[in-house]
């Protein structure tokens, strides 16, 4: 076996040691509690901010952002960290210098936030103004955007550091 091979076999056995421990990671209630909520309420001041600034009367209380008869919730699924976490394990399981892989976490972490905070704009004005349009563009559309978003990013990182 070559050492192309070997280094691809690695990332791959890396990658999936670490998806499951991701997932392991974030089921537990602790983490939830401590980290994935307070991730979600973040998330959901800002996108008030937003909302707020564009002269929309919306408050955000918890992960609930409401206006009205209208209120998304931004649950676990619908923060973004799922798609943070699929990011964070790739670049970890990648060979290339830590520094990189540090500063490349860090950048696609800040882009899959922002991004993730223009979801959760949208989708509170989708279910405001089209509310038929709303689970389409929740569960297809913006999951499709944000992991294409997430290999995008990682496809364009790792090509800095592949062995040519």
């Amino acid at each position: 076996m070559n050492q192309a091979v070997k280094q691809r076999l690695l990332f791959f056995v890396k990658f999936v040691i670490g998806i499951c421990a991701a997932i392991a990671i974030l089921s537990l209630a602790i983490v939830d509690a401590d980290v994935v909520r307070p991730f979600s309420v973040i998330q959901t001041r800002a996108a008030a901010v937003i909302l707020r600034a564009a002269h929309q009367d919306v408050h955000a209380s918890g992960t609930l952002l409401a206006q009205r008869a209208y209120a998304v919730d931004v649950k676990n699924g619908c923060n973004g960290i799922e798609a943070l976490a699929l990011l964070v394990v790739a670049i970890g399981a990648f060979p290339a210098p830590w520094r990189a892989r540090l500063l490349g976490i860090a950048v696609g972490a800040v882009l899959l936030v922002g991004v993730n905070i223009i979801r959760i704009v949208s989708l509170f004005v989708i279910l405001r103004d089209y509310p038929k349009a709303f689970e389409f563009s929740h569960v297809v559309v913006w999951q499709v955007v944000l992991f294409l978003l997430v290999v995008a990013f990682f496809v364009k990182w790792s090509g800095r550091y592949a062995d040519r």
